[in-house]
């Protein structure tokens, strides 16, 4: 199950982007209330990313979360690094995704 089907399911709108010409820009006019960003999307780096997004005013409510399959200690650094308001490990597990975010809401 995707990540997309997974949040979805559980009713959340989802907007996912498909490559990183203006990213930033379609995440602010989405308005979200999370943004869950791969840390190893082809094509954009999910660091750099998060460090643009910090910086746009119509973001600063939304969280900003990290997603990996690095170790905690791993994320947890880069979170603090880019200033990410969390991070969540990828598992598998839809229901731990969604819980997940949850607690960040």
């Amino acid at each position: 199950m995707t990540v997309q089907m997974a949040l979805a399911g559980v009713g959340w709108d989802v907007t996912t982007f498909g490559n990183e010409v203006g990213v930033s820009l379609r995440i602010e006019d989405s308005e979200p209330e999370v943004v869950l960003v791969d840390v190893n999307m082809p094509g954009l780096n999910g660091e750099g990313l998060i460090k643009s997004l910090k910086k746009l005013s119509g973001l600063k409510s939304a969280k900003l979360l990290l997603h990996s399959d690095q170790d905690a200690s791993a994320l947890k650094l880069l979170a603090t690094k880019t200033g990410a308001d969390g991070f969540i490990q990828k598992t598998g597990d839809p229901a731990e995704l969604v819980n997940r975010i949850e607690a960040y809401l």
